[in-house]
């Protein structure tokens, strides 16, 4: 195979991710690539793209110069990759006999491309999430992180990670080096017990996040947190479920404040910067409420369902859901756990490949409607009685309906 150009790269059969970097470590070895800047690892089945933008934003804010990759940023779409990311073409380019050699899937040229940029920056500090594990995910490197965060773990691509949440658990642990400092950010006994253990294999450091701290939310737009030894702090969410992910956030800032040090006030000034669209954000349309949120597997819906509860009453009632997903997720957990908050829930679709249709809901018609617009959805439960609607279930969705929204 000789690929000389990444337009072409992209129209073959290579696969876009595969869920094993043996071959990527090997990759690197041979091009002898050195990460120079110290990075803080962040893996999970839920919260931790909300944890790495609070520690950019935070570290940022005490003058830090932070380089970040998110799950987000491993785009699929031909077309967007080279939008977001216009330098890449030549970087193969000048690549490309190495680049066929180890016959790289595009996730890993595009990583590699990141790594590049990153050395070429001088960042301070870099803060990576995974891309789906921990073992074998494209992001984890051959280099120890000065912080390997263990975020939670649930039930979350069960044919590649492992069938329960202990396999998932040990699967999302492979961030782990030897002599790692640690930090947990979940009070599962299975979960403790399997990153104990793997602790304790490596000889690293284990810290567990506080499971007691203060919290609220202030008038459906503040969250307040006080986390010890910190005071208490507003936070630019009106996510409840955003304190489990700004204690992790506190707890690390703790832990590394000898090497990165950073003042109460600067950290306030991070907490008040607004996160991207989709964590709980809440528009009004003039009497209706509407919820937008891009949780995408059962263990993230059921914290925005949490924080729904907690910030609405009679949402059983007064409630209708926007919905749409795409295929490899759990659909039949996802809509169980929405059903609690409400059962008027409306299945829609996008236009994406991954996107559900109408036969990917076919199990399930019989319990919900199905249209194929999502904005004649959306036009039909604003004209309903209900006051709260919440879209949720896909990332892209998610922006799509905002993007409609916003020309109403």
């Amino acid at each position: 195979m000789k690929i000389k150009t990444f337009e072409e790269y992209l129209s073959s059969e290579i696969p876009f991710y595969e869920y094993d970097n043996e071959n990527f470590l090997d990759f690197l070895s041979a091009v002898k690539f050195k990460l120079n800047a110290p990075f803080i690892h962040v893996t999970g089945t839920a919260g931790k793209s909300a944890i790495v933008e609070f520690l950019s934003n935070i570290y940022t804010s005490a003058g830090y110069k932070i380089g970040t990759i998110q799950s987000s940023d491993f785009i699929s779409e031909k077309s967007a990759i080279l939008e977001k990311y216009p330098g890449i073409a030549a970087f193969f380019e000048k690549n490309w006999k190495i680049i066929n050699k180890f016959e790289l899937t595009i996730s890993e040229v595009l990583f590699y491309f990141l790594l590049e940029e990153f050395n070429k920056n001088n960042f301070d500090l870099l803060i990576i999430e995974t891309y789906m594990g921990g073992f074998f995910d494209v992001t984890n490197i051959d280099k120890k992180p000065v912080l390997a965060i263990v975020n939670n773990a649930g039930l979350e691509h069960c044919d590649t990670l492992g069938k329960s949440v202990s396999e998932i658990a040990l699967s999302k642990c492979g961030i782990i080096k030897d002599d790692s400092l640690v930090l947990l950010n979940s009070y599962d006994s299975d979960i403790e017990f399997v990153v104990n253990e793997e602790t304790r294999k490596t000889k690293s450091k284990l810290v567990r996040v506080a499971e007691f701290y203060d919290y609220n939310i202030i008038d459906l737009e503040k969250l307040e947190i006080g986390y010890h030894p910190f005071p208490k702090f507003t936070v630019n969410s009106s996510a409840l479920y955003n304190r489990e992910n700004v204690a992790c956030v506190l707890e690390a800032i703790n832990l590394l404040k000898n090497q990165f040090p950073v003042t109460n006030e600067q950290i306030q000034t991070g907490l008040n910067k607004p996160l991207s669209f989709g964590y709980f954000d809440v528009v009004k349309k003039g009497e209706k409420t509407i919820i937008f949120d891009k949780a995408n597997n059962p263990f993230s819906i059921e914290k925005l369902c949490k924080s729904l509860r907690f910030s609405f009453e009679d949402t059983h009632e007064n409630a209708s859901i926007l919905f749409a997903v795409s295929y490899e997720k759990n659909l039949e957990k996802m809509l169980s756990i929405l059903s609690y908050v409400t059962h008027d829930i409306q299945l829609t679709t996008f236009d994406d490949d991954d996107a559900r249709d109408e036969m990917g809901f076919y199990l399930f018609l019989q319990d919900y409607s199905f249209n194929p617009d999502f904005k004649d959805a959306l036009n039909n439960i604003l004209a309903s009685e209900k006051n709260v609607i919440l879209v949720t279930g896909n990332e892209k969705f998610v922006n799509l309906v905002k993007n409609y929204v916003n020309t109403l």
